[in-house]
């Protein structure tokens, strides 16, 4: 099938493996494609975009499985990318900066970074990939202090539709990271690598959990949007 092998853990339609590899946190978008690329670095990646283009076949990249449509993150007949064996992080505790690979799940990256005193805006769900939710954002319960997921986004390790790796920050490819941080619908290639600003963690913090009868919603909601936008940011 032309000069380009595929590498990483290679999964076709009949192998023992695809109808787990199928499986979709939404199994409204569970489709049939012809072969499942699980790369364990950026060079997978490359060799199976090079092979898909080679082969004329469509292809998706897939990080935590959370899609809410069809044909975003598989598509029936193509090749899906799925980086979520690669979640190495790396701390530098003196600049607050993580890197992190992309097919690691919100839960645990929050939890990792919590236990050496820092936090990050992402998300509220723990089996999200951090794949798709930096391109899309990223709302998180800390978004109001320290900003969205993308805000934070600081660098990126990407293989482009040809199959270069490519690195993209402040001092090289900068309109790459600007366009990636919500600049252009996230969608300029297959992200292997992030490089997030991340923050100290308080001493301390509240949780408040108030609950309201489902008759009061107009009452609520317009008290809410009367002291949301001038209220303290860090609630």
């Amino acid at each position: 099938m032309g000069s380009i092998q595929l590498t990483g853990l290679v999964i076709f339609k009949g192998d023992p493996g695809y109808e787990e590899a199928i499986k979709n946190w939404n199994p409204y978008v569970d489709v049939s494609p012809l072969v499942f690329v699980f790369a364990q670095n950026s060079q997978d990646v490359s060799n199976a975009i090079k092979w898909a283009r080679e082969n004329e076949v469509p292809m998706r990249v897939r990080s935590g499985r959370h899609a809410l449509d069809k044909n975003l993150s598989v598509v029936k007949g193509g090749v899906v990318i799925d980086v979520s064996e690669m979640q190495k992080v790396s701390l530098d505790r003196k600049n607050a900066i993580a890197t992190v690979q992309t097919g690691i799940h919100v839960g645990p990256l929050v939890k990792g970074l919590a236990r050496e005193g820092f936090m990050a805006p992402f998300g509220d769900s723990p089996t999200v990939g951090i794949g798709g939710i930096t391109m899309g954002g990223g709302f998180g319960v800390l978004s109001r202090s320290i900003g969205l997921v993308s805000d934070n986004l600081i660098g990126l390790k990407m293989v482009d539709a040809k199959g270069k790796i490519i690195q993209a920050d402040q001092s090289s490819n900068e309109d790459l990271l600007w366009a990636s941080k919500g600049g252009g619908g996230g969608n300029f290639g297959y992200n292997t690598e992030y490089t997030f600003k991340v923050h100290q963690a308080p001493k301390t913090a509240t949780v408040f959990n108030i609950i309201w009868p489902w008759e009061q919603l107009e009452t609520v909601f317009r008290a809410w949007q009367q002291w949301a936008p001038f209220v303290d940011e860090r609630l």
